[in-house]
């Protein structure tokens, strides 16, 4: 249900990435590279920071810096600045017990008790495949990655004594806690730090000199600093760290630090056998156990793919809701995209934008933004009225304007929604009924709104882990309300917000035509249905609104003391009250 996501229910499907044309050859054409970077340089205006490569099977094709690495150094992003890749270290992990298997010092089908003591008899039969492959049961995750406390043992000793998901080698659920256990059989088996094996015999001798934790010994000014929400959150070097790396609740799961250069070698590196086998590349991108749903199998560390064109893609990505990142192989295309992202939009949006360029997709272009003057944005600001009485509140803020609703029935205006009154209602209903049934733990409405593409069984696990994690935070559901819905001819999203006693969560349902295509939770309104939008200057009188996760764009213009809405339906114009 949820390929290289790794927390199923909670995550949108990324169908977008394997999107495209069957091809007719290898490789892509320098028309898509020309049209991937000119949709990159108008992200960059749009507010996107971060790096991007592109690779052939003997040629960079791009290999860009985008914004700033520090924005209050001003310093730019270059392809050598080094950003943390969250959860593309696992293939890291893996590569090293791969390693290790090929010096005669381990078994991937050892069972954990040979390389921990006093393993607890409901975890005795898993195995290192179970670790590598997230069938073991752990859940995914113990504690703060930042937490000091979780030295090596103590983590050790939290992990045997936490309650498995599931008996081991039943399932996939992904789990952190597995790959940290792996990086402490990397130092187990080795005799040296988890991050020394690494350097080693995976880094150096693939002549990547600036991946790594921190013996890379990195300078301040070669790091990427994280963002969110406009505010400076530093780098990951800058948050808690043990003597010799992260507290263990990150450290071989996530959180290692590369750039796109070195990303590269280790694309290039894993072509040959600089530091895998050809034996044990087999094992390693062999695609094991069903992500869920069918359309991605989970590797060792990576994920496997079959495209649309028929050919296989090999990706993983990462992040920490600060820094992203994305690392896709099309292995029989020839391909290699790396992107990384220190900011407010994600290079994992930015991929699934982008990548089906490369193939042929006609996606559009993002708005090509103008320069503006904060004078002549301020100039639009006011109250505009609507033929119904509705109004449309206008602020400016730096190189944009905000359109908010000033009531519930003009909330759908600025949705960019395609749906009628009627279509909007219905959508709402089942929206509604299929979370409160879900919530009093029935799947059966969502079971049947997929088409029965995802059994019964893991709907109803995976609904019922959720909504104990959310009652454990948040005590009890007190309230689901159903949001206005925002839709395209070829789709629609529709939302429901759930009020708890503590707190409030969203869920997102991503329709394609009446059947359920995938879910998303998040702890904000969704935008589309806060009654909000934020439009781009694309020239002094016209404004166009751009989410890179998609969904409907709204347009509008200004006409004197008027705000026309251009619409597909035809056009909606307000008269400015003051």
């Amino acid at each position: 249900m949820t390929p290289r996501r790794c927390t199923k229910l909670s995550t949108m499907l990324l169908a977008a990435i394997l999107a495209g044309p069957p091809a007719t050859h290898a490789g892509a054409t320098d028309e898509a590279v020309r049209r991937v970077a000119e949709t990159m340089a108008r992200l960059e205006k749009l507010g996107f920071h971060g790096t991007l490569l592109i690779a052939g099977q003997e040629e960079t094709l791009l290999a860009e810096g985008y914004g700033l690495a520090d924005r209050q150094a001003d310093r730019p992003v270059t392809p050598e600045t080094v950003f943390t890749i969250g959860s593309i270290t696992k293939q890291f992990t893996a590569a090293a017990i791969l390693k290790l298997e090929m010096q005669g010092k381990l078994s991937t089908d050892d069972p954990i008790a040979r390389w921990f003591e006093d393993v607890p008899t409901d975890k005795e039969t898993i195995t290192l495949h179970h670790l590598l492959t997230h069938t073991a049961g752990f859940p995914g995750a113990l504690g703060d990655d930042y937490d000091l406390e979780a030295t090596r043992e103590a983590f050790l000793a939290e992990a045997m004594a936490c309650d498995l998901i599931h008996p081991p080698g039943v399932r996939y659920e992904y789990s952190n806690v597995g790959y940290s256990l792996l990086g402490i059989v990397v130092e187990l088996a080795s005799g040296i730090g988890y991050e020394d094996f690494l350097r080693r015999n995976l880094f150096l001798p693939a002549g990547m000199t600036k991946t790594g934790y921190l013996l890379p010994a990195f300078e301040a000014d070669e790091l990427a600093v994280g963002y969110r929400d406009g505010e400076r959150w530093g780098t990951v070097l800058e948050r808690p760290m043990l003597s010799d790396g992260p507290s263990w609740h990150l450290r071989a799961n996530g959180g290692i630090h590369s750039n796109s250069l070195d990303m590269l070698r280790w694309h290039r590196a894993l072509e040959g056998e600089e530091v895998l086998s050809s034996k044990a590349k087999e094992k390693y991108f062999r695609p094991y156990v069903d992500e869920g749903g069918g359309d991605s199998f989970y590797a060792y560390g990576w994920a496997v793919f079959t495209t649309p064109r028929g050919t296989k893609l090999l990706a993983h990505n990462g992040g920490n809701r600060v820094f992203a990142a994305d690392c896709l192989r099309y292995v029989d295309e020839g391909i290699f995209l790396f992107i990384a992202s220190n900011g407010e939009m994600s290079a994992i949006q930015v991929s699934e934008r982008i990548a089906p360029i490369l193939f042929g997709a006609s996606t559009p272009l993002p708005p090509d933004v103008v320069e503006t003057s904060p004078d002549l944005l301020a100039d639009y600001e006011g109250t505009y009225r609507l033929p119904s009485g509705g109004s449309i509140e206008v602020a400016s803020v730096p190189g944009r304007l905000v359109l908010a609703a000033g009531d519930d029935a003009t909330v759908p205006l600025l949705s960019g929604s395609a749906l009628s009154e009627v279509e909007d209602r219905t959508l709402r209903e089942r929206t509604g009924s299929i979370t409160r049934a879900w919530l009093e733990g029935d799947v059966r409405p969502i079971f049947e709104a997929f088409g029965g593409r995802i059994p019964l069984e893991e709907l109803a696990e995976q609904a019922g882990s959720i909504r104990s994690r959310w009652e454990e935070a948040l005590g009890p559901v007190l309230d689901v309300e159903p949001l206005p819905s925002a839709g395209e001819p070829d789709g629609a999203r529709s939302f429901a917000e759930i009020r708890m006693e503590k707190g409030t969560r969203y869920v997102i349902y991503e329709w394609d035509g009446s059947r359920l295509a995938g879910i998303g939770l998040e702890r904000r309104r969704p935008p589309e249905a806060e009654g909000r939008r934020e439009v781009f200057p694309i020239s002094t009188t016209r404004f166009e609104s751009f989410r890179i996760a998609g969904g409907p764009r709204v347009r509008v213009r200004f006409e004197s003391d008027a705000l026309v809405l251009e619409r597909e339906d035809g056009e909606v114009s307000a008269t400015r009250s003051r």
